[in-house]
């Protein structure tokens, strides 16, 4: 009889930068309007906050272009749709068991006029008031 060994498999882990938005509606929305105000983000993650019919903010995270995110977000504050956002690409670390978003490096707070400085920096939040 052979006897084998138990060997502990190794726990692999990805680490990488993707998008990570809170945005806030200028009115509140029901659920049905927030989605149809979001499906330009594309392949993202929605977590909506509010009541069913009273929707006042999402928050969007996985991989997107960030040309994409830009090209959203304008639309979003040049519409009138969204009165504020905070978004950037954060650090993650994900596993098999885990993921976890890292602090943000830095704080960026511009108005909502200024989205030509969005320039997605990894790290960098950007608040848009």
């Amino acid at each position: 009889m052979e006897a084998r060994q138990n060997l502990p498999q190794k726990e692999f882990s990805q680490r990488g930068f993707e998008l990570d938005a809170h945005l806030k509606f200028a009115t509140d929305l029901t659920r049905a309007h927030a989605e149809e105000a979001i499906r330009g983000w594309v392949g993202l993650s929605p977590t909506f906050y509010g009541e069913e019919d009273r929707i006042r903010a999402v928050r969007l995270t996985g991989d997107i272009d960030r040309n994409l995110a830009r090209d959203e977000l304008r639309k979003g504050l040049e519409s009138g749709l969204l009165r504020g956002a905070e978004l950037g690409f954060r650090a993650f670390l994900r596993s098999e068991k885990s993921f976890e978003f890292m602090p943000w490096l830095k704080n960026r707070i511009l108005k909502t006029t200024d989205i030509a400085l969005v320039d997605f920096w990894d790290g960098i939040k950007y608040i848009l008031e």
